[in-house]
């Protein structure tokens, strides 16, 4: 449910067959989102690779104003494709 002044966006590079415990795990923790972007089953690229293409994709239609991960080669993805990364630990 997306009750957010802004469009938010969960990017997770945890498979799709963890979607149902994910969704309740945010919904429990009272997160409101517009999409949680999963990786695919069958996707087993590195995290940081799977990422920037969603944020690539996203970037088509959204202006993206920040990300937040905890993994700095994510961080550097989201640099490259020009969107300010914040380090979250």
């Amino acid at each position: 449910v997306d009750e957010s002044p802004v469009d938010v966006f969960f990017l997770t590079a945890r498979h799709e067959y963890v979607r149902k415990q994910t969704t309740q795990w945010l919904r429990d923790n009272n997160f409101n989102y517009k999409a949680l972007i999963m990786r695919h089953d069958h996707n087993h690229v590195p995290s940081a690779q799977m990422k920037a293409q969603a944020v690539r994709s996203l970037l088509h239609t959204y202006d993206i104003e920040k990300a937040y991960d905890d993994r700095e080669d994510i961080i550097q993805a989201y640099a490259e494709l020009g969107v300010k990364g914040v380090l979250v630990v």
